[in-house]
């Protein structure tokens, strides 16, 4: 019993220490944030470099969205859709403060921190805090990160931070019923800069 309660507040010590760590970059991670207007809606996004910001494919925005990053309106001038998974990238002119890419893909249970707007600029970067419920979950061909983080409409595209406010991931939505939903994981994201940069054209 004795050796369970150390365990247990062992964990609770680390929780509290990995909250306070995101708790300090958390100002810093809002300002790359933000939301991407459509026709017919909004998605969230996040700023991965100086010039580049990352979304969802599936959401209502074209190259001639509006995207609002710190405050700021930002229009593209260039972007790329993965063939192969749910992400958009869109270049901007504009200089960026940006998040960092994650080192090394989430671990079960592993607690992530998820920023979107669920329900539209109302509700503009609301900061949500789950766990990893399975790192890598294959649903129709297509592997995701699952998360317990209740993530609305509108929060699509929005990143998925470690306790460090590196990206870890993008929301995509809830797939089927239930209160689970799933990210594009990390090495996606990857894969979408690598040929986004490599692509000889942007649409």
């Amino acid at each position: 019993m004795r050796l369970f309660l150390s365990g247990l507040l062992l964990l609770t010590l680390g929780s509290c220490a990995q909250v306070s760590g995101f708790r300090h970059n958390i100002d810093i991670r809002l300002r790359s944030v933000g939301i991407i207007t459509g026709h017919w809606g909004i998605v969230s996004c996040v700023a991965i470099g100086p010039h580049l910001v990352l979304t969802t494919r599936h959401g209502p925005v074209s190259a001639d969205s509006t995207i609002v990053i710190d405050g700021r309106e930002l229009y593209p001038v260039g972007w790329y859709e993965s063939p192969d998974c749910d992400l958009r990238i869109f270049r901007v002119e504009e200089t960026l403060g940006y998040v960092q890419l994650s080192r090394h893909p989430p671990l079960l249970l592993e607690e992530v921190f998820v920023v979107g707007s669920p329900f539209g600029p109302m509700n503009y970067n609301t900061v949500s805090r789950g766990i990893v419920c399975h790192p890598r979950r294959d649903i129709d061909g297509h592997t995701f990160i699952q998360i317990d983080v209740a993530a609305g409409p509108g929060s699509s595209g929005g990143p998925v931070l470690d306790h460090k406010g590196r990206l870890s991931g993008i929301i995509k939505a809830h797939v089927g019923w239930g209160a689970f939903f799933y990210a594009e994981p990390l090495d996606h994201i990857r894969e979408a800069i690598r040929s986004f940069e490599s692509a000889e054209t942007c649409h």
